[in-house]
């Protein structure tokens, strides 16, 4: 058993130690589950439940989401692939779908899976100074109520 000396047996241990850690660090930082109540609640505040609204933000944003073009180029840059077109935004399924993957993604990004995270970063856009000024926080309290 030479081979098994106590400095391999100390680095056998410690790389044991780092697989647990980055276990348990994975599965912290897992995503819970989607609360579809959310997506609901701002398919209501965007369009007030209407399926085709007329456009906002001064013709940018369309559909029932009133997605705006940056953010179907947002989820296909995501997937890495262009499975979205500027008319899927029309669709309320596909708008559902743009929003779990961005809003996933910028989770991950800002580790806060929260949904008035992911309710203030749908308005405001992935920076940070923006969603956490007043307008995010008005656009979260109109959310809220959807709840």
């Amino acid at each position: 058993m030479a081979f098994l000396t106590i400095r391999r047996i100390k680095y056998l241990a410690a790389i044991v130690a780092l697989i647990i850690v980055a276990l348990i660090a994975t599965l912290a930082a897992s995503e819970p589950p989607k609360n579809h109540r959310l997506a609901m609640a701002i398919f209501f505040e965007e369009s007030s439940g209407r399926l085709n609204p007329p456009p906002g933000d001064g013709g940018k944003a369309i559909g029932p989401m009133q997605i705006w073009k940056i953010t179907v180029d947002d989820a296909n840059r995501i997937l890495r692939e262009n499975r979205f077109t500027y008319a899927d935004r029309l669709d309320l399924e596909r708008s559902v779908e743009i929003f779990w993957i961005v809003s996933d993604h910028y989770c991950r990004h800002f580790r806060d899976w929260s949904d008035e995270g992911r309710a203030r970063r749908w308005n405001r856009g992935p920076d940070r100074k923006k969603w956490e000024d007043r307008h995010g926080t008005i656009y979260w309290n109109k959310v809220k109520k959807w709840l």
